[in-house]
């Protein structure tokens, strides 16, 4: 006699919530046996991801994340880029819409080591998991992530999430101080502080460090409102002066003119305004820092440009 293959509507419910994939314990507990589970496999109607776990539906990246929960267990919690993907965060969303990133599972430090394939790397360590699918906390991602990060890219990653509200810098801090090792503990701490003072991306990150700290220039409120309309990257209150931070060479068209309408209403309220690329801070800081010095200088400040150690190898 062939087995029936009626499938419960409450198992279908689950493989729906997994983006379906369900397991054989959650199989066997609505009653399916493994010979109509075989028998569904073989008529192609399921698929067989890894042993004990099957696919109801369409092989997707977000189903194998599923698959590598229900293989990891009741601790298991995604991470790292995989949960960075889950969370919507800014880091290689470029690659990710071509291909998609590794799917890494926290599985608790005491688990039994699981054999990671192509698919899926097992980490035997402990992580709280939040929302579902299961997965390491927004500030716990960024810290983890940021061990293996260039200062370039945990900048720009802290930047984007506290600036669109994803997470605050005491999270990120919380979550730092309470991790035993770290290989990048004082850059990251450091560029959460910048962070927490208006810092937003890898380009103001460079600027704050090797422009304004390196010589010695005034410290400037960051993401200012000086006329209460447009928000500006760093404003020199005192001195009236601001220093606007353009990550392409130049804007062209509706930008450009925008560009060019905020520096006019600035103007006629008094400031001046000072346009930098990625090229003039991070290729030339001290040229930059020498600009903004004289532009200061001009309009009352009477500090002294300091020299930084690369101002040897560049004409300020």
């Amino acid at each position: 006699m062939i087995p029936r293959m009626d499938v419960p509507e409450e198992l279908v419910e689950v493989g729906r919530r997994q983006a379906g994939a369900v397991s054989r314990q959650q199989i066997l507990r609505y009653g399916v046996s493994d010979d109509v589970t075989g028998r569904l496999v073989s008529s192609g109607q399921w698929r067989r991801l890894a042993l004990g776990i099957y696919a109801m539906g369409a092989d997707t990246w977000i189903q194998r994340v599923w698959a590598g929960l229900l293989i990891g267990g009741k601790h298991a919690v995604v991470g790292l880029k995989a949960a960075a993907k889950l969370w919507n965060l800014p880091i290689d969303k470029g690659r990710w819409e071509r291909d998609d990133p590794p799917i890494e599972i926290f599985v608790g430090r005491n688990h039994g080591v699981i054999n990671s394939t192509d698919w899926w790397r097992f980490v035997r360590a402990d992580r709280e998991g939040q929302s579902v699918p299961r997965r390491t906390s927004i500030a716990q991602t960024i810290v983890d992530l940021s061990q293996t990060m260039t200062g370039d890219q945990m900048a720009s990653l802290v930047g984007q999430a506290v600036s669109h509200h994803r997470v605050s810098p005491n999270d990120i801090r919380a979550v730092l101080n309470t991790t035993a090792r770290h290989k990048q503990r004082t850059l990251l701490a450091d560029i959460v502080s910048d962070t927490a003072d208006g810092v937003t991306s890898a380009l103001e990150w460079h600027y704050v460090h090797d422009v304004e700290h390196a010589h010695g220039l005034p410290h400037a409120r960051r993401q200012a409102k000086p006329v209460a309309i447009f928000t500006v990257d760093n404003f020199y209150e005192e001195y009236g002066v601001i220093v606007e931070l353009d990550s392409k060479a130049y804007h062209r068209g509706v930008a450009a003119s925008q560009d060019l309408e905020r520096d006019r209403i600035h103007e006629r309220n008094g400031y001046l305004t000072l346009r930098f690329t990625w090229a003039d801070v991070v290729d030339h800081p001290c040229q930059t820092a020498a600009q903004v010095a004289a532009t200061l200088s001009v309009q009352g400040w009477r500090g002294a440009l300091t020299h930084c150690p690369r101002c040897s190898g560049q004409r300020v």
